[in-house]
């Protein structure tokens, strides 16, 4: 490490005679000259420095190398595929920004005298951009003893794993690896080692992950099954639910329809108290000068006034005028279909009973409608029955006027 800054000559990676070339811990910058020749070039460290670019791929010109080291830089782009055509002993390309995918098939092997020798041991490509599945041929390599993968976006499952028998560090976590580790590889032994807990599940019954007694139990096929069937337990219920609430809303609306129509033909519907947004609704017509409105006599038709009931609706009693007059409220209930001649007909009566003033006939004093209830405004009589204006002491008759169309009773 002499603090080396600027660019790597291009003319010293074209040495032939070059066997090592150790540039790591520097300032050096821009990315790795190319062509590659220096054929017999065995181990190139330029790690620790500021070099960008990606790896050329006529790095496989160096087919003697056995040790590679880029760590520790700026590096990019996607490993060239001649990387793996190798016969390296260490590959380190750790905390860069590699993308893509690791190949599926990597030839990490050298074939020599018609044998394959699997010389890899140390494969070191932590903090990078890598993603994809976890490549099979990764665990051909019998020296392999270093595998570290962790920090990047790699997925799919490890059962390949159990195959790396001779490993003392194997670093997976912060990928997205899932499925089952095998029971064969739980209870090794690492060095160093780090798995995802979250994502891995282990088939042994007893232990964890190795290093960890932290595991996540793999689901049988009979657990599977069972939450499938809770599932649709579940499910079934829910539905059940709410076909029963959706039954429930309709009968009951159904109901309180019917009874509603059964109401209104006793002549029993009427609110407690019409609501003044409904007032508009009402059409008053008044047989002389009152002091009081329509407002104030909507406004006090509560069941606290009510003093009977008549053949086609409710006698209400009420005070106005601040209290000082009284006054009997007959409502009748219109009919659903009323007959456009016989309602103008009962309106020429109440006009006519309006207008008629006789000390033995109960004044009319004015008249209310809307769609569903009419309402006669009477001149209250205190204490007074109706055998006793009829007959009174004398046995004389007297003559009360009512008017009532039949078709407007109710019944």
């Amino acid at each position: 490490m002499n603090e080396l800054s600027g660019t790597i000559p291009g003319e010293l990676l074209l040495h032939k005679r070059l066997r090592q070339l150790w540039l790591n811990g520097n300032r050096l910058v821009r990315a790795i000259p190319a062509p590659l020749e220096a054929v017999r070039l065995e181990v190139l460290d330029l790690s620790q420095n500021y070099m960008n670019g990606s790896i050329p791929d006529d790095v496989k010109n160096l087919f003697k190398l056995t040790s590679l080291d880029l760590s520790m830089n700026l590096l990019g782009g996607e490993l060239p595929t001649g990387l793996f055509q190798m016969s390296l002993n260490h590959l380190l390309l750790g905390h860069n920004a590699i993308s893509g995918q690791l190949p599926e098939q990597m030839n990490l092997y050298r074939l020599q005298e018609q044998m394959n020798l699997y010389r890899l041991q140390e494969l070191n490509l932590t903090h990078n951009n890598l993603y994809g599945k976890f490549p099979k041929s990764i665990t051909e390599p019998k020296r392999l003893r270093t595998l570290d993968l962790s920090e990047n976006q790699l997925s799919g499952g490890i059962e390949n794993v159990v195959h790396l028998r001779s490993m003392s560090v194997l670093r997976l976590c912060s990928n997205n690896f899932s499925g089952k580790v095998p029971c064969e590889f739980v209870n090794r032994f690492f060095h160093e080692n780090c798995f995802d807990i979250s994502n891995l599940c282990s088939e042994d019954p007893k232990n964890g992950l190795p290093g960890s007694q932290e595991y996540l139990k793999c689901q049988s096929k009979h657990d599977e099954s069972e939450k499938h069937f809770v599932i649709m337990v579940v499910v079934i219920v829910g539905c059940g639910v709410v076909v029963f609430a959706i039954l429930f809303y309709l009968v009951r609306r159904w109901l309180l329809k019917r009874h509603k129509i059964i109401d209104s033909r006793r002549g029993q519907i009427w609110p407690s108290s019409p609501s003044v947004s409904e007032e508009d609704e009402w059409k008053m017509i008044t047989f002389q000068r009152l002091k009081f409105n329509k407002t104030e006599i909507l406004s006090i038709l509560t069941d606290e006034n009510l003093i009977g009931y008549g053949g086609s609706g409710k006698v209400y009693r009420v005070f106005v005028n601040e209290g000082s007059i009284a006054v009997a409220i007959k409502s009748i209930v219109n009919p659903r279909k009323s007959d456009h001649g016989l309602e103008k007909e009962f309106l020429t009566e109440i006009k006519t009973l309006g207008t008629i003033w006789h000390n033995n006939i109960v004044k009319l004093l004015c008249y209310l409608s809307s769609k569903e209830v009419k309402l006669l405004v009477y001149q209250y009589v205190e204490n007074k029955s109706l055998h006793q204006w009829l007959h009174g002491r004398t046995g004389k008759y007297h003559l009360l006027v009512t008017v009532q169309s039949p078709n407007w009773s109710g019944r």
